[in-house]
């Protein structure tokens, strides 16, 4: 009989990618065998599977040695990072997985660093002629404004987990607005 392969997803709560991802697998034909992790004992993810523990957060340095013990003590073979702040640091010591026999299913440290920097992102897709959405800085949006017109994509360049604070603004009122309550943010703005 084959074995089901040991795949650990981490940060599975309710609203999380690790949650999608974890959800993913349990509809499978043939099945993985799970185990899911997070920090948060409410996190709805871990009461879906019978291998589930509490790690510390992301940025604990007690988490990636949880996470090698987990992956050494379940014998993974695949991590699947489920939260940005996750992804930085299991791809940060990427070789502490490999060298437990383990496969980070994730980007290289370089490509994360690139695609969490959506400013970054959009001038490296540009310059390497990607067909991108025209990016312009907060200071740059009238000119934007006045050649592509409203509605605009408003969001910051770091740190947003995905979607927050990302707005769809419709009129220049929107605009302030938004630049006001985002204020300490770097923020861009795209057609």
């Amino acid at each position: 009989m084959n074995e089901k392969p040991r795949v650990l997803v981490t940060g599975v709560g309710g609203r999380s990618i690790g949650h999608q991802i974890l959800h993913a697998l349990l509809l499978t034909e043939n099945g993985y065998d799970i185990t899911a992790v997070d920090a948060d004992p409410f996190s709805f993810g871990l009461y879906q599977v019978s291998k589930r523990y509490l790690v510390p957060p992301a940025g604990d340095p007690a988490y990636i040695e949880a996470i090698v013990a987990l992956v050494r003590s379940g014998r993974i073979q695949a991590v699947i990072p489920g939260t940005e702040a996750e992804l930085f640091v299991l791809a940060e010591h990427r070789e502490r997985n490999e060298a437990a026999g383990c496969v980070l299913l994730a980007n290289p440290l370089p490509v994360v660093r690139l695609c969490s920097d959506k400013r970054q992102l959009a001038e490296w897709l540009t310059a390497n002629r990607y067909g991108t959405p025209r990016t312009v800085t907060k200071s740059d949006w009238r000119r934007l404004v006045a050649d592509v017109g409203f509605p605009v994509v408003a969001k910051p360049t770091t740190n947003t987990g995905g979607s927050r604070n990302v707005g769809l603004l419709f009129n220049e009122g929107e605009i302030e607005q938004y630049l006001d309550i985002n204020a300490g943010m770097d923020v861009l703005f795209q057609e």
